[in-house]
């Protein structure tokens, strides 16, 4: 389950800017907490994603991305390590090798897609926000939480009264 989860980030995130992703290959190698990607060709249109207007990628790789996973029972409290190896990048600008009304529908589209792109991750991270915290109002409180929600609401009192009528500070 957590090897799909993290399978299901690494494609994702890694969809919009390369091409070359195994889905096959990733959970191969997943469960030994390395993953190697190797020989990916970087899409053309990944300098508009990123905010770079006007660029375009002629040729593009990335060599290697190594991502070392800690062991399965440090995965949510451990490092994860990622190196990224060989980048190398050919870029033209648009307007040398495209009509005006061209090249304002491709920075057009590539603008959506981008806007997109940030729309999707951020629809992603409210659910998961959302899925922790009903998993959280689920659970059944541990020992402490009941006296320690109480104590927090009564807050407000107890500051009061250990602030003025304990201590002897004024409010």
């Amino acid at each position: 389950m957590v090897t799909a989860a993290i399978e299901h980030v690494l494609v994702k995130f890694l969809q919009p800017y390369v091409d070359g992703i195994d889905s096959n290959d990733l959970r191969l190698s997943l469960w030994s907490g390395n993953l190697e990607l190797k020989d990916l060709k970087v899409k053309e249109d990944v300098l508009g994603l990123l905010g770079v207007e006007g660029v375009r990628v002629r040729n593009g790789r990335v060599h290697r991305i190594k991502i070392t996973l800690p062991s399965k029972t440090k995965l949510l409290s451990g490092k994860i390590s990622v190196e990224v190896e060989g980048v190398q990048l050919q870029a033209e600008h648009l307007t040398e090798s495209l009509a005006e009304s061209v090249l304002r529908k491709n920075m057009r589209d590539t603008k959506l897609r981008a806007i997109e792109l940030r729309m999707t991750q951020l629809r992603d991270v409210w659910r998961r926000k959302q899925q922790a915290q009903e998993a959280y109002d689920q659970a059944e409180p541990g020992f402490g939480i009941r006296p320690g929600k109480h104590l927090a609401s009564c807050a407000p009192g107890l500051t009061w009264l250990w602030g003025e009528e304990v201590f002897g500070l004024e409010g």
